[in-house]
C-alpha cells in the first residue's frame, strides 16, 4: 500500500472517531518500542505521559522539572511542580528525604535542594496565599491520583471523605520557637511549634 493511501486511511479514522492532536500524540507514544535487532546501534525508546502540572525528577540533591511523567524515570519522581519554581512532593512526611518533618529538618533539607544550579529555601507564605486557589487544590488531588495510577507512590487518603492533601512549611518565623504552615487544603496559614511534626506534613521548596 502507497504512503499515500495509508495516509489518506489515517486522516478518514481521525475525523470518524474525532481524536484530538493530544490522543494521537499519546497513542503514538504507547506504539513506541525497540526494534527487534539493532545490531551495533544502539536506540532508545522513551514513553511519556502528559502530566496536569509539570513532574519533579530528583537524583541526589539535584532537581529536574519536565512537563511530563516519563515512565522510565519513575523510580525518580519527587513529587511536582505546583507553582512557578514551588515544588511538592508526592506524599506527606518525612518518606525518605529527612528524620522527621520539624522545622529545621524541613528548611536544611530545601536549601540542600538545587535546581538549574539555583539552591532552595522554603516558601514564602505570602506567595502561597497569593496563588492558592480551589483550582489548584483540585490539581493537587488530581496529580496525586495521576501519579498512583501510573505506578508512581503518591498520597492516598480515605476516598469516603474529603481528601487531605496536607501542610508545609514556610519560612516565615514567629518568634524563636514558632514558624508558619500553609494548608493546602483551605489556602490558609497557621503556625506550629518548629519541633513539632505529624504525617500530614509535606514537604514543599522554592527555588
Amino acid at each position: 500500500m502507497k504512503t499515500t493511501e495509508k495516509f489518506a486511511i489515517l486522516n478518514a479514522l481521525v475525523v470518524a472517531t474525532k481524536m484530538t492532536e493530544e490522543e494521537i500524540k499519546n497513542w503514538l507514544l504507547s506504539r513506541q518500542t525497540l526494534p527487534d535487532t539493532t545490531d551495533d546501534i544502539t536506540i532508545s525508546s522513551t514513553r511519556s505521559v502528559k502530566s496536569i502540572l509539570p513532574i519533579v525528577y530528583k537524583k541526589g540533591n539535584d532537581f529536574e522539572i519536565l512537563p511530563e511523567l516519563v515512565l522510565e524515570r519513575k523510580d525518580d519522581v519527587w513529587g511536582y511542580e505546583i507553582m512557578p519554581n514551588i515544588i511538592l512532593a508526592k506524599k506527606c512526611g518525612a518518606v525518605d528525604n529527612v528524620e522527621n518533618t520539624t522545622w529545621g529538618n524541613i528548611k536544611a533539607f530545601a536549601e540542600k535542594c538545587i535546581l538549574n544550579g539555583k539552591k532552595g529555601c522554603l516558601p514564602s507564605k505570602e506567595v502561597l496565599i497569593h496563588n492558592w486557589s480551589i483550582e489548584l487544590r483540585d490539581k493537587i488531588k488530581m496529580m496525586d491520583r495521576f501519579l498512583n495510577a501510573n505506578g508512581v507512590n503518591a498520597e492516598v487518603r480515605s476516598a469516603e471523605k474529603e481528601v487531605y492533601i496536607g501542610v508545609s512549611w514556610c519560612f516565615e518565623e514567629n518568634g524563636n520557637t514558632k514558624a508558619y504552615v500553609f494548608n493546602l487544603n483551605t489556602g490558609n496559614d497557621l503556625w506550629y511549634y518548629k519541633n513539632c511534626f505529624c504525617d500530614s506534613d509535606r514537604i514543599m521548596v522554592s527555588f
